[in-house]
């Protein structure tokens, strides 16, 4: 569900619902099976996907932080720094 709308992934408490789960049962659980926090995880999937369209050179920036759920270029590249440690400028270098 988080991998097919990254532009706008659903709630933890969206999923919960979709499952009759309560939130913190699903919480837990997925921090059991994962190993990070919910927020955790879509915040790699994120970064994940835009170092694959960073990579690929064809796509600008903009629209970068766009698909992957950022309205504002310069958020996303505050994000992509501090999750990689590079800016998304030196990864397309």
């Amino acid at each position: 569900m988080v991998d097919a709308n990254l532009k706008a992934p659903p709630s933890l408490s969206s999923i919960a619902s979709a499952f009759c789960l309560p939130v913190e049962e699903l919480s837990n659980e997925f921090r059991l099976e994962t190993g990070m926090t919910f927020a955790q995880y879509t915040t790699e999937r994120r970064m994940k996907r835009a170092m694959i369209m960073l990579e690929s050179g064809a796509i600008p920036l903009k629209q970068v932080a766009f698909e992957v759920g950022y309205s504002h270029s310069s958020n996303f590249c505050t994000a992509f720094k501090r999750h990689f440690g590079s800016t998304p400028k030196d990864v397309r270098g």
